[in-house]
């Protein structure tokens, strides 16, 4: 048996030199899972949104066969670093065992797409078809509602297929939009108004978590301080069964129209226009969206775009969460936001270059597993250097927007809005 390349002495020395996540991944090799599971609360306390951290606290969980706090930890460890792999794997694994199989489906279907050969991962999606794990899923959901771990209304096929369910005996849920760290999005019907809504619903398996119903009400707070016509509207909020009301936009997000439509340079300013419009109100009200990205984007028709999701939006003196925290999606990322500096309006005017970038000049300015280390120190390519025929204006409006400083950016949602509009008029493009 080969004996591990650390000991106690060695794990306790890490410990009182205060490197904790090197203890506690120590304690994990050496089988000492309750002094690892108290190292990783801690350092969850102090670092609240680290993913290496949480991911790690993941897979202890999960090995413990502490399934729930397990799903939360991993869910909120996406996006970032090198495990991104095994954290998918595990999460098939922990949606599995507590009956969601399609929720573990979807996760495996993601870990194949990024590699095909990922350990028995196909072998698992296949055997979640077999009758007897249909067996098992109802057994478990059903274990959860006589426990009182999850009520049956809450419990109901979030995971499975939701076409025509009701909720609330007033909204019909006709189809899934979409999901995130924080909720799963559907098209629903609204009986009482007839009209056609979206519903934002927090997952069972993170409602049972103060902390994530706060967080995920907060978004109703911040679109309550709102009101513009490119901000996607709120109706209704119900705590009791975890989900909000929102405006149902028909068009998909910015990526999906360019998908299905196609993007001239002048429909993107458009629309780039329209949502920086929104942006200053926005930040005019205290509050930094943080994850500004072509998904957050979403096309009411051809000539209107709104701003969508604030699930992670700060507001200024708020306490749920800590401006300049692991959260976003690197790619679109500030670097003071990566690094964990304080933040400000100038982060979202940075996404909106990547954006910018993005859409004109092909691709990302920074992509692969170095992209947090790219943003904070590598200069992008010039964007002409991939598209001659980019005007030199443009390319000036997007590496502004990129610059390492936030100093060096626009200094507002305002400024880089009367820049585009400038470039937009001068080109002759329609308003």
């Amino acid at each position: 048996m080969k004996k591990p390349p650390y000991s106690l002495e060695d794990a306790r020395m890490y410990e009182k030199s205060r490197d904790y996540l090197k203890a506690a991944d120590i304690y994990c090799e050496l089988g000492e899972y309750a002094k690892a599971e108290a190292l990783f609360r801690a350092l969850e306390q102090q670092f609240p949104f680290h993913k290496e951290i949480k991911f790690k606290f993941g897979k202890l969980l999960a090995g413990a066969k502490q399934w729930n706090e397990a799903i939360i930890k991993l869910q909120e460890a996406e996006g970032a670093g090198t495990f991104q792999e095994e954290r998918l794997y595990l999460l098939a694994e922990c949606f599995t065992q507590k009956g969601f199989l399609h929720a573990a489906k979807e996760m495996y279907v993601e870990l194949l797409d990024r590699n095909y050969h990922y350990k028995d991962a196909r072998k698992k999606l296949q055997m979640l078809d077999a009758p007897s794990f249909a067996a098992f899923a109802t057994n478990q959901q059903q274990t959860m509602i006589t426990s009182g771990e999850f009520t049956a209304s809450a419990t109901e096929d979030l995971y499975q297929t939701m076409q025509g369910i009701a909720v609330e005996d007033r909204y019909t849920l006709l189809e899934e939009l979409g999901r995130g760290g924080m909720g799963i999005v559907y098209k629903a019907q609204d009986t009482a108004s007839d009209r056609i809504v979206a519903i934002k619903v927090l997952p069972p398996y993170l409602a049972t978590e103060e902390q994530n119903r706060l967080r995920f009400f907060r978004e109703a707070e911040v679109i309550a301080r709102l009101n513009h016509p490119h901000i996607v509207r709120l109706f209704e909020v119900n705590q009791q069964e975890h989900f909000l009301v929102m405006e149902y936009i028909p068009g998909g997000t910015l990526h999906s129209w360019k998908q299905q439509q196609g993007m001239s340079t002048e429909k993107l300013l458009l629309f780039l226009i329209q949502i920086l419009d929104a942006l200053h109100v926005v930040h005019q009200q205290g509050i930094i969206h943080r994850d500004l990205k072509p998904e957050n984007i979403l096309i009411a028709d051809p000539s209107t775009a709104k701003l969508t999701d604030f699930g992670i939006a700060h507001i200024c003196g708020a306490t749920i969460t800590h401006t300049g925290t692991h959260l976003g999606t690197i790619p679109y990322m500030a670097p003071e936001q990566i690094i964990g500096h304080r933040i400000d309006w100038r982060a979202d005017i940075y996404a909106i270059g990547v954006i910018l970038y993005e859409f004109l000049a092909g691709e990302l300015p920074f992509s692969g597993q170095d992209t947090s280390y790219h943003h904070v120190h590598t200069t992008p390519r010039a964007p002409r250097e991939l598209v001659p025929t980019l005007a030199p204006e443009l390319e000036h409006i997007i590496l502004k927007c990129l610059a390492k400083s936030p100093d060096d950016r626009f200094h507002n949602a305002k400024t880089l809005q009367s820049a585009i509009e400038k470039f937009s008029n001068d080109s002759g493009f329609s308003p």
